[in-house]
């Protein structure tokens, strides 16, 4: 049958051993071995090799652009300006719907996605649609039963990060 028992994972990846549940989550983590597009220096996903490279730059390129109120470093004055703009108390942009104000256009882009109503993001198996793709990916957790945040202390697994970082504060 194909409803596993709760917590059977009979789906072992060869290359790293994270097991899974679902065929198809197996399947699409095979990808991220294939692919190649995994930072070797910090662990992070990219979906292709072109984006990779991008990335790379980052852990090469001196940072010699600092925040006078952090201390942040930035490897250009561009990044250092989109930075200093988050310290500032000023909220330039309104959305005329609802009258909510955000720091940065692209936040305000973001927010007048949730006055449309438009929920591209589809569950295959609940029907239950979001607004964005990564809502999507989160709930996906909840019919797959992963848990791929695993605490480095006593090792439980949750599959929200911020489950994980709310279980870190009793350590």
């Amino acid at each position: 049958h194909y409803r596993l028992h709760p917590g059977e994972k009979p789906f072992t990846c060869d290359k790293c051993g994270e097991k899974f549940t679902r065929y198809i989550s197996w399947k699409k983590h095979m990808k991220v071995h294939a692919d190649k597009s995994v930072c070797d220096i910090c662990g992070q996903l990219f979906k292709s090799k072109t984006t990779l490279k991008q990335h790379l730059s980052v852990h090469n390129v001196e940072r010699s652009f600092a925040c006078h109120l952090c201390g942040k470093t930035y490897t250009s004055q561009r990044n250092l300006n989109f930075h200093l703009n988050l310290h500032s108390k000023e909220k330039s942009y309104s959305c005329e719907e609802c009258g909510a104000c955000f720091k940065l256009r692209c936040t305000l882009n973001n927010h007048m996605k949730t006055h449309t109503q438009v929920r591209n993001f589809l569950c295959v198996e609940c029907g239950k649609s979001f607004l964005w793709n990564r809502n999507l990916r989160m709930h996906m957790l909840t019919h797959t039963g992963e848990k791929p945040n695993s605490c480095t202390v006593c090792s439980k697994s949750f599959s929200l990060r911020s489950s994980l970082v709310k279980h870190m504060r009793i350590h």
